[in-house]
């Protein structure tokens, strides 16, 4: 895997969990743009996946 890959899922896994703990979604629209340029959806479903085993509520997951 690329290091910009890798880069680019610990951005999402990061804005993931900073819409979690509260931060507002409009703020967060350019930061998500950014991160998700280049990832396919295989790729996000295994970073939500990850959300998951490290203990966040699958419903919350699903829902940000």
């Amino acid at each position: 895997m690329s290091e910009l890959l890798k880069n680019k899922k610990r951005m999402l896994k990061e804005l993931i969990m900073a819409l979690h703990a509260g931060a507002h979604p409009d703020e967060m629209k350019e930061k998500f743009k950014e991160a998700l340029e280049g990832i396919d959806p295989l790729e996000i479903s295994k970073i939500e996946e990850e959300l998951i085993k490290e203990g966040m509520p699958s419903e919350e997951v699903r829902r940000l």
